[in-house]
């Protein structure tokens, strides 16, 4: 697994799940994930049991911690897996302001690619972003994704790709 001395990434497990409940509740998730149900820490803990079998569920959460103290700041999404194409969505939330613009998305995204290639076998990686989003529009266009089609409807959105 590709490590830095910053971050690492984790499955998600069931200790995570108030964390995760709360992070989702946040106005910046809501806005981000444009999540139309509302959640509950029932849901969270489903998602969790369900997420621990990527191929079963086509769909896995890491949590991205801190190497220092082993504290999770955010949490980057695997989901709408496609063996037949060897396609996935990725979506990732740095939640913890403070750690915003440090570098920390950008090497857990560099670890999630070499997960979801090796292990995984996923062959591209696929990133739908509002297109009022241009914080993560220009995070994506920054580590190489690129602008393959445009998603009509309640929320307009790009979609980009990147291939491992």
């Amino acid at each position: 697994m590709h490590e830095s001395t910053d971050i690492f990434l984790r499955l998600v497990c069931k200790d995570d799940a108030f964390t995760v409940y709360l992070w989702e509740l946040t106005e910046d998730a809501q806005y981000v994930t444009q999540i139309q149900n509302k959640v509950s820490l029932a849901l969270i803990y489903e998602l969790i049991e369900e997420q621990q079998n990527f191929r079963d569920s086509g769909q896995t959460r890491f949590m991205i911690c801190l190497n220092e103290n082993k504290s999770p700041i955010g949490t980057i999404d695997l989901y709408d897996f496609n063996a037949n194409k060897g396609m996935a969505s990725v979506g990732i939330l740095i939640a913890e302001k403070e750690m915003r613009n440090k570098g920390y998305a950008k090497e857990a995204i560099l670890q999630l690619h070499q997960i979801a290639s090796k292990q995984l076998g996923v062959k591209y990686l696929e990133a739908k972003i509002q297109i009022s989003n241009t914080n993560s529009i220009g995070f994506f266009e920054g580590i190489g994704y690129t602008k393959v089609d445009q998603e009509e409807g309640v929320s307009e959105a790009n979609i980009y790709q990147f291939i491992l």
